[in-house]
């Protein structure tokens, strides 16, 4: 008899301590992917996301993770706003590039690339495309007697009218001096010269303010 509760004390005592194993090991994996794994698997996430243009999203919060996990996600932090600030500088860096720094219309050299483009689309398409060019009259007698900083106002007032008159699938650049140069895509002759014409008239409607008491008519 004594033996039998001996053993069965024995028993007991074992599953005890298999019960306190299983429960340390359960709390053990439990700690472990909080602090660990699950943190590894929000920044691999992360490092995906940066390489198709997301943000980050905050890593959830753990008394137990080390100190060095939240370090690296801080760094991807940093990464990102890297990534943003790079992603600007080259946006300003190809608008430099590409526009004039009077006008902010298109320069002549990226307006002769979206020529090409627009032409060979024309041809793949059947589509008709139509250039132009135009220039402002007496111009030059603006610089001569009002200076050039007037000139440049009508330049800029100039530019201005064009891009609120014409559509948004055409081009414009300011191709030299007071010159211009236009592709009408998907447009005859016979239209492109019903928008040259409204370009004209908007253009011409209103004397362009350069001072105080001065204002030059555009034709």
């Amino acid at each position: 008899e004594q033996t039998r509760h001996s053993v069965d004390r024995n028993l007991w005592q074992l599953g005890v301590s298999v019960v306190v194993l299983t429960l340390s090991l359960l709390v053990f994996v439990l700690a472990l992917y909080s602090s660990l794994i699950r943190p590894l698997r929000h920044i691999g996430s992360a490092l995906a996301g940066l390489r198709r243009g997301k943000r980050p999203l905050p890593m959830p919060p753990s008394h137990w993770r080390p100190s060095e996990i939240g370090d690296i996600h801080q760094a991807l932090g940093q990464l990102d706003l890297l990534m943003q600030e790079n992603e600007t500088i080259r946006k300003d860096l190809l608008t430099t590039a590409n526009t004039d720094s009077l006008t902010g219309l298109f320069n002549r050299r990226h307006f002769m690339e979206q020529a090409h483009l627009a032409l060979a689309r024309a041809k793949r398409t059947h589509n008709p495309v139509t250039l132009a060019i135009a220039d402002l009259d007496h111009f030059k007698s603006v610089n001569d007697t009002l200076g050039h900083a007037a000139g440049d106002l009508v330049l800029k007032a100039v530019a201005q009218r064009i891009r609120s008159t014409l559509r948004e699938t055409d081009i414009h650049c300011r191709y030299g001096g007071e010159e211009f140069a236009f592709v009408f895509p998907d447009t005859t002759v016979a239209d492109a010269g019903l928008l040259a014409n409204r370009l004209r008239e908007a253009v011409a409607a209103t004397p362009i303010q350069v001072g105080t008491h001065e204002s030059v008519p555009i034709s």
